[in-house]
C-alpha cells in the first residue's frame, strides 16, 4: 500500500504522505522500518 502510493506519486514523498495521512517523516520511518521499495 505505501509503496504503491509512493510510486503513484512518482516518488514524491510529500504527496504520498499527504494522501496516506502521514507526515513526511512518518512515511520515511515506515518505509525504513518495513523495508519498502519506494522507487518511482
Amino acid at each position: 500500500m505505501i509503496g504503491d502510493t509512493v510510486r503513484k506519486h512518482k516518488g514524491n514523498i510529500s504527496r504520498a504522505a499527504r494522501e496516506l495521512g502521514l507526515t513526511r517523516r512518518g512515511l520515511y520511518l515506515k518505509i525504513e522500518r518495513y523495508e519498502i521499495k519506494a522507487s518511482a
